[in-house]
């Protein structure tokens, strides 16, 4: 259909809002987040990606992704995790972030050394002096692996993903 155009590109933007909240005010944030995703530049292509919960990402890392999210949401049926565990792992990559850039304060670039320690804390279970649930902690210690490609660049989508799904509703109101 596009003749194999290099040229053609595809970006989106995803945003959320509240039920009562005007739509002319979502429409023109949308379009904002649609011009970051189009003027996105990551290391061997631009253009090309998704705008979602106030990140932006490659559409080749979005189905990685969902995938992690998938395991957030199995782990926390499983009761490996907890929703609090979640909540700080969101800090972390928020501090991930922050040492990106050019003046980054010296101390968050601890964040991989508080993932490591609440992962040994609070996920891993022993038994025995063994790790009885040693495949969860290695997932989970995937994000302490320093690496140009590493998911902790966009790890906001795959937990905002499951902190939203996992959110508990009564009587069909947020709590």
């Amino acid at each position: 259909y596009t003749g194999n155009n290099p040229d053609l590109h595809f970006s989106a933007a995803i945003r959320l809002m509240h039920s009562k909240e005007p739509i002319r005010f979502a429409i023109k944030d949308a379009d904002g987040k649609l011009d970051e995703a189009k003027k996105a530049e990551f290391s061997h292509f631009s253009k090309n990606s998704l705008h979602l919960f106030d990140t932006v990402v490659p559409w080749n890392k979005v189905e990685d992704l969902f995938i992690l999210s998938e395991k957030f949401d199995k782990y926390l049926d499983e009761e490996q995790i907890k929703m609090q565990f979640l909540y700080r792992l969101l800090v972390y990559h928020e501090m991930y972030l922050e040492t990106k850039k050019t003046e980054a304060n010296v101390r968050n670039y601890l964040y991989d050394s508080y993932l490591s320690y609440d992962i040994r804390r609070n996920v891993a279970k022993l038994k025995n002096n063994e790790i009885t649930n040693q495949d969860v902690v290695n997932e989970l210690s995937k994000l302490t692996q320093i690496s140009e490609d590493t998911d902790m660049n966009y790890l906001r989508i795959a937990l905002c993903k499951t902190l939203y799904s996992k959110r508990d509703k009564q009587g069909g109101k947020n709590v």
